[in-house]
């Protein structure tokens, strides 16, 4: 795992009901579509019940972490987004981007 994405992996993993599947940290020369530009990051995760429905801590979880994002503030061309892609219920993907954004930012339990 690119050590840059530690902190982000870490923190949606502390969330019930959600798991990261995938994530890159940001390359210098990207290889595929798959590697994230350099100053770029991306962290994928779905509901850790893949095969039924989400529970409500699930739910709750994607809520905590989308109040998180929508609360960052940020400077000139730097920002965090999360999308989602879904084919079925059971295929419903969430992915965190970031771009400069230092991982400080990454909220931690005090």
């Amino acid at each position: 795992m690119d050590k840059k994405v530690i902190p982000w992996v870490n923190w949606i993993n502390s969330y019930p009901g959600v798991e990261t599947v995938g994530s890159c940290g940001g390359h210098k020369n990207p290889k595929d579509c798959s590697q994230a530009p350099q100053n770029e990051f991306y962290v994928q995760f779905r509901f850790d019940t893949p095969d039924s429905a989400p529970t409500k801590d699930g739910w709750d979880s994607i809520c905590n972490i989308v109040q998180y994002i929508t609360e960052c503030e940020f400077s000139g061309d730097a920002y965090l987004r999360l999308e989602f892609s879904k084919t079925a219920l059971s295929d419903l993907f969430f992915t965190l981007h970031g771009r400069n954004v230092d991982a400080d930012i990454v909220p931690h339990d005090e």
